[in-house]
C-alpha cells in the first residue's frame, strides 16, 4: 500500500505541475519542485515520512547534516543516489531539505562536487547504516 500511495502522490504532483503555467509562477523554486517530484511521495511535504519504512527527516536530519558520514548518508540513500536529478540539482534539493524542512542550524550547503564524490557509493542496507549513525550520535553526545 505505501508504494501505491507514493505513486499516486507523484502522479498528482506531475499533474499539478502540468496544469500550472510554470512552477516559478506558482512561487516554487526548482529545488522545491524537484523535492515534490522526487521525494515528497514518500517523505511528505513536511519531511515526516512514513516511519518505519520512510524515516522522518526531523528525527536525525539536523545531526546527520553536521556529520561527514551523515552527509554521505543523505547523498547515498537510494532515493537520492538513484534519482534522475543532476548532482547540482540533488545538492539543491538537499539544501532545500536542510534549510526549509529540517531547518538545520549553521547549515553547510551541499555542493555538486560533494554529491558527485559520494553518490556512486550505493548502500545495500539503508536501515543498518542509519541505525549505526544514530548509535554513533548517542555515543558521542554529552
Amino acid at each position: 500500500m505505501p508504494f501505491f500511495a507514493a505513486l499516486c502522490l507523484r502522479v498528482l504532483g506531475i499533474a499539478l505541475l502540468l496544469y500550472l503555467p510554470s512552477a516559478t509562477s506558482a512561487g516554487l523554486t526548482k529545488a522545491q519542485t524537484d523535492y515534490i517530484l522526487q521525494c515528497q511521495g514518500c517523505h511528505k511535504a513536511s519531511g515526516t515520512g512514513m516511519p518505519p519504512q520512510t524515516p522522518d527527516f526531523h528525527e536525525y536530519g539536523n545531526d546527520f547534516m553536521h556529520m561527514q558520514e551523515g552527509r554521505q548518508y543523505w547523498i547515498s540513500v537510494p532515493g537520492a543516489a538513484n534519482s534522475p536529478l543532476t548532482d547540482g540539482e540533488l545538492a539543491n534539493v538537499l539544501n532545500y531539505i536542510a534549510t526549509d524542512i529540517v531547518e538545520v542550524k549553521n547549515h553547510t550547503p551541499f555542493t555538486a562536487n560533494e554529491v558527485r564524490a559520494h553518490r556512486g557509493k550505493k548502500m545495500t542496507n539503508v536501515y543498518e547504516v542509519r541505525r549505526q549513525l544514530a548509535t554513533k550520535l548517542t555515543v558521542t553526545s554529552p
